[in-house]
């Protein structure tokens, strides 16, 4: 019995990987299954295709796809009976040796209430699309960086747009208890970030040129599952930093403060359940916020034309809208779509400023970092007071991690 056993583990270790045959998805490997075995029941089917997906000796023996018999393995193993004796006998008079295992390292057992410290690296559009920063969405919900160029040769005039945050958050989360529903779990980050936002034209005639790239520091914290019938997280933001254009001038600093409640149960920044049988999934936004803005420096902006510092108050709110996984063409679910409407009263000018932002994006690989995207906002940028009017269409980029580097044949 231990020699038939041996000889089984034999096969499976020797049988030569040109033999797996199969390289087939696993509809065509079910095609292949049903199409050798008619009149055969679907749970025996069942079986030949669990057989092939996850046994290399099932692979390799049974060609015809009609299951795996004792009579098949008993055939291999005697025709290779020689070979594994030859080979095992080489083991017996030490010409081969077996390598033994390494040692292993002495480890110090996790303690499981010790928090948990992970990072990303986040490239979106802008801070309001990484949205929560201790759980970003997946690069396919959301709308990257935005890149686009175009040339008139008319005026002439060519024009680059460029259009993103770069985000590099590191997190601490305290554990849970699993097994307590209405367990209150925190977490905290703390990002870096550089934003930009530039439109670039040749011609001296264009109106309109946007020079604007941000540094600062972004912290979050965030309380989650509180309440017990319609549990709410909650997420307090701090973000300050200093804006200033590609050239090294410096415009103003700020300090602002956000909170964003999301919760699934009443519908806020998330799905609503009741408008999936739409097909889509609408999901509202809402946060409220409160900032602080100083100017620094001689560039001129709008925002300090009265007052060399502003304290701002407001909201923004808008819709997201994806379609719902399973009734859609796959091509039809890289479709995402968000509108938001911001809006900020200043206590100390009695002036407000507004601005509506919206994309639509098209994914074009799997993950959803790369993105066909249409754009259009108009109203007072936040950073300046400058006014916005503008339609851009364009390459998107997203990622919620470092991109891994190409590999060369």
């Amino acid at each position: 019995m231990r020699q038939e056993i041996a000889y089984c583990l034999g096969a499976a270790l020797f049988i030569p990987t040109g033999a797996f045959a199969q390289n087939l998805s696993d509809a065509e490997l079910a095609a292949k299954i049903k199409a050798a075995n008619p009149g055969v029941s679907q749970h025996n089917r069942n079986v030949i295709f669990a057989c092939h997906k996850y046994s290399v000796v099932c692979q390799a023996l049974d060609t015809e796809f009609k299951g795996l018999k004792p009579s098949q393995v008993t055939a291999y193993l005697q025709k290779n009976k020689d070979t594994f004796e030859a080979q095992a006998a080489e083991y017996d008079s030490g010409q081969r040796k077996i390598d033994p295992l390494p040692p292993i390292p002495a480890s110090v057992p996790a303690n499981p209430d010790d928090p948990k410290v992970k990072s990303y690296f986040l490239v979106r559009r802008s801070l309001e699309d990484i949205s929560t920063i201790t759980a970003p969405k997946a690069p396919k919900d959301v709308a990257g960086a935005e890149f686009s160029y175009s040339r008139d040769n008319a005026s002439p005039n060519t024009a680059w747009t460029a259009r993103g945050v770069v985000a590099v958050p590191f997190y601490i989360v305290e554990p849970v208890k699993s097994d307590d529903r209405y367990a209150i779990g925190k977490s905290y980050v703390v990002a870096p970030f550089v934003s930009f936002d530039k439109i670039t034209n040749s011609s001296t005639a264009a109106k309109t040129n946007l020079n604007n790239l941000t540094f600062g520091l972004i912290s979050e914290a965030a309380v989650v599952n509180v309440g017990r019938e319609s549990p709410v997280d909650h997420y307090f933001r701090l973000n300050g930093g200093a804006n200033m254009d590609f050239d090294g001038h410096f415009k103003s600093s700020y300090l602002r403060a956000e909170w964003e409640p999301v919760s699934t149960a009443l519908g806020l920044n998330a799905p609503l359940d009741f408008m999936s049988a739409t097909g889509f999934n609408f999901s509202p936004i809402i946060k409220a916020r409160a900032e602080y803005i100083t100017n620094v420096g001689t560039v001129p902006q709008p925002i300090f034309a009265e007052r060399n510092a502003v304290f701002r108050i407001g909201s923004r709110v808008g819709i997201e809208i994806q379609p719902v996984t399973d009734l859609w063409p796959n091509w039809f679910n890289s479709f995402t779509f968000v509108a938001t409407y911001g809006y900020l009263y200043d206590t100390l000018s009695s002036r407000s400023y507004s601005l509506f932002d919206s994309a639509l994006n098209y994914n074009i690989d799997a993950n959803g970092n790369y993105a066909i995207t249409g754009s259009y906002r108009r109203g007072r940028l936040e950073e300046t007071g400058d006014r916005v009017d503008q339609v851009m269409v364009g390459l998107a980029v997203k990622f919620n991690e470092f991109p891994a580097l190409p590999k060369w044949n």
